[in-house]
């Protein structure tokens, strides 16, 4: 099995928040999901794009890679 290991958040509430989106709307309307999310006050931000800096070229450990979002 392998795994894709996600950091970068700033907060807790930003993490479960991208969690939440991830398995209610997958890449679908995702601008609009978490401006809604932010207008509610659960995060401070309204995009949480990957850092390809970090996160390119993939680097996988045995059966991980990681994936480092940068939130806006």
């Amino acid at each position: 099995m392998y795994k894709i290991m996600i950091e970068g958040f700033k907060t807790q509430a930003q993490a479960e928040a991208f969690i939440k989106w991830y398995e209610g709307q997958g890449e679908q309307d995702a601008v609009i999901w978490f401006e809604c999310r932010m207008q509610e006050g659960q995060i401070d931000v309204d995009s949480m794009n990957v850092d390809c800096k970090k996160t390119y070229p993939l680097q996988w450990k045995d059966d991980v890679v990681k994936m480092v979002v940068k939130p806006k």
